[in-house]
């Protein structure tokens, strides 16, 4: 292989479903599950959002190692099922439009105060 005589170019495959939310910066870390795939979204504000056909829609508190379920946010206080994708992304807009989570301002807040 050369400058010259490299391979041919083979495009990704064609978008899914869940390639296709409108709107939102974040590209989610994908879970193949045994009964389906489990989308996991991670937004700069502190929160997040996991989303799978079986279980629904459910904000994610991304502040953790691992991200918890959260129900303390205006976007959803539950599990949200039985959502199209017009809906999906709207709440996933709505979650990445959070103000940024509390935990981070106080650790913010807290780094302003250190002398470096």
């Amino acid at each position: 292989m050369t400058l010259l005589h490299s391979p041919a170019y083979t495009p990704p495959p064609a978008p899914t479903r869940h390639d296709s939310f409108v709107g939102v910066l974040a590209q989610p870390e994908r879970h193949l599950l045994p009964d389906g795939e489990l989308l996991v979204f991670q937004f700069s504000n502190g929160y997040g959002a996991a989303l799978s056909h079986r279980d629904g829609f459910c904000v994610l508190d991304c502040t953790f190692q691992a991200p918890q379920p959260t129900f303390e946010t205006p976007v959803a206080s539950e599990v949200l099922t039985g959502l199209d994708l017009a809906a999906l992304t709207r709440l996933l807009i709505e979650t990445e439009s959070l103000p940024r989570h509390p935990r981070l301002v106080e650790a913010d807040e807290a780094l302003l105060q250190e002398t470096f």
